[in-house]
């Protein structure tokens, strides 16, 4: 298996990097009043203040849980059935200014990706417990109770950047074979705008993280030493044309503080990036729900990979009420 590249790696970085600074400047505040699907996006947001906290916190349903039985194939052509499947829970408290508006949030989640046999692919298992501050980056327009909803030229908001968090978080993260195995604890920021979906949500978190289990240190003879990691990621999900779907997922690690063993053995940065390709369904299965079925690839190393991984996916995500 091959070790990532300084060039692929460095590729991703920049895409995430310049997608996060230069996202925010490419929309200036006039942008939302110009198209009908942006103007339509205010309106709900300006009317449904529930909207509002979901994105600010990222989360859109107080309770969720996502199974999707799935077929991987990794970069050496193996394959294994095995499990995607998801599961949060939030809470949120907010107050009802009309300008900045903010929220408090507590939110837990679990992601797993579990072949039945031992396949090395580049998505993992991880789960956390979140609890933080948001703030809309929006000031309101003075309200024209004689304005037409459906006038393109209608103002609704004298400004709207999106949504910027400031959290703290606790989790767990294993590779899928259960390898190397790692708690984490530290501070996350993130910034959203749900009204402009071709900008990525983004998130930069720094964070201590102790090795409970590590088969790489156990074969180095390295002890398991907590040590720090900078992680910046961004996130896309796209509605293309009727019940097509499109999601892009990237991201960037870098840690300190590791045996320069292994600093050598690669485990010091890497980089990941995974699309995928959606098609809802949305139909119902007794007391289940048949939500959609996915083909989606990812490449790249995860903070508990040891080396660069590539996988194909595909399945079929069923929903539980």
């Amino acid at each position: 298996m091959k070790r990532r590249t300084g060039r692929s790696a460095s590729w991703t970085l920049t895409a995430v990097v310049g997608t996060l600074l230069l996202g925010p400047a490419l929309t200036p505040p006039e942008e939302s009043h110009r198209s009908g699907e942006a103007r339509s996006s205010h309106v709900s947001l300006f009317l449904k203040g529930t909207l509002v906290l979901h994105a600010q916190t990222r989360c859109f349903d107080d309770r969720r849980v996502r199974l999707a039985p799935t077929l991987f194939q990794d970069g050496e052509g193996d394959r294994a059935l095995g499990l995607r499947a998801s599961a949060g829970v939030c809470r949120l408290e907010h107050d009802t200014r009309a300008d900045f508006s903010r929220s408090t949030y507590l939110e837990g989640g679990v992601d797993v990706a579990l072949p039945v046999s031992e396949l090395r692919i580049p998505q993992n298992l991880t789960a956390g417990l979140g609890i933080g501050l948001s703030m809309s980056l929006a000031r309101r327009a003075p309200l024209d109770l004689e304005a037409d909803p459906d006038d393109p030229d209608a103002r609704f908001y004298d400004f709207n950047y999106g949504f910027l968090g400031l959290g703290a978080r606790l989790g767990y993260e294993t590779d899928p074979v259960w390898d190397e195995q790692g708690l984490t604890a530290g501070a996350e920021l993130r910034w959203t705008d749900p009204v402009r979906a071709y900008l990525p949500s983004t998130a930069v978190t720094l964070e201590a993280v102790r090795p409970v289990r590590s088969g790489i240190r156990d074969g180095l003879g390295v002890d398991r030493e907590p040590y720090a990691r900078l992680a910046l990621s961004g996130y896309w999900k796209l509605r293309a044309t009727g019940p097509l779907e499109l999601g892009l997922d990237a991201g960037h690690f870098r840690s300190w503080g590791l045996d320069p063993a292994l600093d050598g053995a690669g485990l010091d940065s890497g980089s990941f990036l995974a699309g995928e390709v959606g098609w809802r369904v949305a139909r119902p299965l007794g007391r289940l729900s048949l939500d959609a079925l996915f083909l989606g690839y990812a490449w790249g190393q995860r903070p508990t990979g040891v080396a660069e991984t590539k996988a194909w996916t595909l399945g079929v995500e069923v929903g539980i009420p």
